[in-house]
């Protein structure tokens, strides 16, 4: 309303109404809280760390072969070498979730 009727004064005084802020903190930070910790428990599964792991180690063996002078074609047997390790694991997490669901807490 104040907007409409180019009050700049009076809408700055409600926008810096600290009683009002106070009150939308109050309300809205335990929101902000529930929500936050839901989506950090959905989106650090234990699949989520491993797959996380595997980006990073994979990352550091690409960068210390290629410090060194190693053939293509033994980084690459390498780097599939890592990854059927870490698919055994992922295979082996999701097997155990599937016959035992109380893991996942």
């Amino acid at each position: 309303m104040y907007s409409e009727q180019a009050d700049h004064k009076a809408m700055q005084d409600i926008l810096d109404n600290t009683e009002v802020i106070e009150q939308k903190n109050t309300l809205l930070q335990p929101l902000f809280r529930d929500i936050k910790a839901h989506i950090r428990h959905m989106s650090h599964t234990p699949e989520f760390e491993l797959m996380r792991e595997y980006v990073q180690k994979k990352k550091l063996v690409e960068r210390s072969m290629a410090s060194s002078v190693v053939e293509e074609k033994k980084q690459k047997q390498v780097l599939e070498k890592l990854q059927l390790q870490y698919a055994k694991l992922l295979a082996l997490r999701q097997r155990k979730l599937a016959v035992s669901p109380t893991l996942r807490i």
